[in-house]
């Protein structure tokens, strides 16, 4: 099917991690040389343009006309732009599955389930599982990003042979290498929703500057970065602190690579699990050191790369304030720690090998 043309189908009207996860992968694809078209909502699109202004690919982007977001005229819209599109074709899609469209046209259908908290399952009580489970029979091949949703999923007979595991979880593509000098910074980029550990690491800040205030490096502050539905408490939370000499802020949505180039120490605190996380690859390339809550597949990034650092779910104080200190003293006694920690993500997380699994999974 080398000659065959080739679509990955982005439904959403956002950028997140999936999101800028696949738009890398499209571009890796094309850089390879396959032949490859990326069909997205228009809104996504004029935050791709936003987001990487350097990538020159926009030409091979297939845009769906759309005055706002609705999943349901997008269904309408992508059937309409399905009868210009050449029969037999590859698509894959990411999240939102829609096989039932290329019954009749004899078109290859694969899919990725990025979901690391419910597996597909005909059985559970959950609408998410069971769509999930019926688009995935309807799929050739099902590429799996979470280990134990994969080995949940493998317990259906009828999907087992089509799972494929995701090879080391996230991909960055178009990094150019380049570092920033590090500051005595800490900080949370993500979405503002409990699961993501916000409220969490509010909650022990207070007690976490009590530990450490008299031992960080001058100019040392949290910098929490990122929106969502816990906007207004988050910002409400963030006030007392200030008012309580705690060094944070707030400062809302932000492009990440340029926002964490002079930050020393990521947090990554989601609930459920933070492999693979984008937040710390991106992080790790930058030269910063990241701190992952030991939850859910974590520990799935292993224990090799320098920087990374595993925390305990309780996010106890006197734990991450010895973390905290650690990660921040190797960058005062070594003036290429944060090269090394770059050098060293870059071989995880840029690898050729991600490419080439998807080429060989849109095939």
């Amino acid at each position: 099917m080398q000659n065959t043309s080739s679509y990955i189908v982005l439904i959403s009207p956002g950028l997140s991690g999936a999101e800028k996860r696949f738009f890398d992968i499209f571009c890796g694809l094309l850089q390879k040389g396959k032949r490859i078209k990326l069909i997205v909502p228009s809104m996504l699109a004029e935050i791709l343009r936003a987001e990487y202004p350097e990538r020159d690919v926009f030409d091979q982007v297939i845009e769906i006309g759309m005055e706002r977001w609705s999943r349901t005229m997008f269904v309408h819209q992508f059937r309409g732009l399905l009868k210009h599109l050449e029969k037999g074709s590859l698509f894959h899609y990411p999240m939102n599955t829609l096989p039932f469209l290329h019954l009749l046209r004899g078109d290859q259908v694969t899919m990725s389930i990025c979901d690391c908290e419910v597996a597909p399952s005909p059985w559970k009580f959950s609408k998410r599982s069971f769509y999930t489970y019926l688009v995935a029979l309807f799929s050739r091949k099902i590429d799996v990003l979470s280990p134990s949703i994969l080995q949940q999923a493998a317990a259906q007979p009828l999907l087992k042979k089509k799972l494929q595991l995701t090879p080391g979880g996230t991909y960055i593509g178009g990094f150019n290498g380049e570092l920033s000098e590090k500051e005595p910074v800490i900080a949370f980029v993500g979405r503002l929703e409990e699961s993501k550990g916000i409220i969490d690491l509010l909650r022990v800040l207070p007690e976490l500057w009590a530990r450490i205030k008299d031992q960080v490096p001058p100019g040392f502050r949290v910098s929490i970065a990122g929106s969502g539905s816990l906007d207004l408490e988050v910002g409400r939370v963030v006030t007392e602190l200030q008012q309580g000499g705690v060094p944070v802020s707030c400062h809302g949505y932000v492009r990440v690579i340029d926002f964490i180039k002079p930050v020393s120490i990521v947090l990554s605190l989601q609930q459920c699990t933070n492999y693979p996380s984008r937040v710390v690859a991106e992080a790790l390339l930058s030269g910063a050191s990241v701190i992952v809550r030991d939850s859910g597949d974590s520990r799935m990034f292993g224990d090799t790369l320098p920087g990374l650092h595993y925390c305990g779910f309780d996010l106890e104080a006197g734990e991450m304030a010895g973390v905290i200190l650690s990660a921040l003293s190797r960058y005062r006694a070594d003036a290429d720690y944060a090269g090394q920690v770059s050098r060293a993500s870059q071989q995880a997380f840029c690898s050729q090998r991600y490419i080439d699994y998807f080429d060989a999974l849109i095939s």
